[in-house]
């Protein structure tokens, strides 16, 4: 989450500040940034369910954890991702902010 690549290549410098700006919100609310994305994946009323990959018991665990995480992403957030442009008005979030 948040690497240095794209679609397979080098990520371009917009998608590298996107994800600065996205990591700094995730900070501003003291949540994992994975666990913002899990919370936004598994939001829309069309999705049944999210599944992460994994390569490792450890990473198991946190997955687990980051899970946990996605249940308490604050409301703020979602409205801060909107007003900052993050996301757009109309995309569906938990909470139908």
């Amino acid at each position: 989450m948040g690497g240095s690549h794209y679609k397979y290549g080098p990520a371009p410098p917009e998608i590298v500040e996107r994800t600065e700006r996205w990591k700094a919100l995730a900070a501003k609310y003291d949540v994992p940034l994975p666990a913002v994305a899990i919370a936004f994946a598994c939001a829309p009323s069309v999705v049944d369910g999210c599944a992460v990959g994994v390569k490792s018991p450890d990473e198991v665990t946190q997955n687990v954890a980051w899970l946990s995480d996605a249940n308490a992403v604050p409301m703020q957030l979602w409205e801060d991702a909107k007003s900052s442009g993050l996301l757009a008005e109309g995309v569906p979030v938990p909470g139908g902010v």
